[in-house]
């Protein structure tokens, strides 16, 4: 489980670093293992840039559930991944910048409207080779109402959290690369797509198989009444966080009106207590 997450410099998510949420917390964000984590704030306070930095170092930023996938190492988004750690060895790192603290774990990453591979359409997730991916997601959105996707695409994640022994392990998604690791070459080799892609099976194959998964959830209650979103709540509540970690970001009101229930995280100090201030007005 994650237990602390410090940026210093993060090309990956630069707007992460200049955000009111990691400014609120200069020595770094502690999350609990055994409560739910919520992170609460205004628009644009750097909720959902830490669930993006969350989900590239867990590989389940391009399909919503951890995977070896090419876009890591040649999407237009991933020279920012990566830094060339010396010229004339095979030295790279991935997502310099990023110190996170704590055993990696196989994740579950739902955001609304999250199509496999980040791309525009379903039509384009088949033409850029995520075609299983992008055949379960239309199967499960298609003539349904934004909420109705929700509700559909959320399935998956209160199948896991609702799991007696739940496990998650590292798929391998529009990938090229073999499945086993060879050998880094220390000399000679210049192919640093080789190179980046044993790394990544060195760093993250290595993960046991019993590992307490991740949940990231970006602000899951999105289009949806109000009954499923109290339901929404109602499962994260009853989740058995020694299990299965969970770290939302969301505007709803209900963390805010039961914060006991939660750890809580402010990405502007003194949220939580405004707001409880403004509900409790009267005329």
């Amino acid at each position: 489980m994650l237990t602390h997450l410090k940026v210093n410099n993060l090309k990956a998510v630069p707007y992460l670093e200049t955000s009111t949420l990691a400014k609120a917390y200069p020595q770094g964000i502690n999350f609990s293992t055994t409560k739910p984590n919520v992170v609460v704030g205004p628009n644009g306070s750097g909720k959902s840039a830490l669930l993006t930095a969350l989900a590239l170092y867990t590989l389940s930023y391009f399909t919503g559930a951890s995977a070896f996938n090419d876009e890591y190492i040649d999407s237009t988004e991933s020279n920012a991944f990566w830094q060339e750690i010396s010229k004339w060895r095979n030295e790279y790192e991935y997502l310099p910048g990023l110190t996170i603290t704590g055993d990696m774990p196989p994740t579950l990453y739902y955001r609304p409207s999250h199509i496999p591979g980040n791309e525009c359409s379903t039509t384009h997730a088949f033409m850029t080779g995520y075609s299983t991916q992008a055949r379960e997601y239309d199967k499960l959105t298609r003539s349904k109402s934004s909420g109705q996707q929700g509700k559909a695409l959320l399935q998956r994640i209160w199948t896991m959290v609702q799991s007696e022994q739940p496990t998650l392990g590292f798929e391998f998604i529009n990938w090229r690369g073999t499945r086993h690791l060879q050998e880094v070459p220390e000399y000679g080799s210049r192919d640093s797509r080789f190179v980046k892609n044993e790394l990544l099976k060195q760093k993250y194959l290595a993960v046991p198989a019993m590992a307490a998964p991740l949940i990231l959830l970006d602000e899951p209650e999105q289009s949806l009444d109000a009954k499923e979103e109290a339901i929404i709540w109602s499962k994260l509540v009853a989740t058995d966080c020694t299990k299965v970690q969970v770290i939302v970001a969301t505007h709803s009101w209900y963390p805010l009106l039961h914060p006991e229930k939660f750890h809580i995280i402010e990405a502007v100090p003194g949220y939580l207590a405004e707001i409880q201030a403004l509900i409790c007005m009267r005329p």
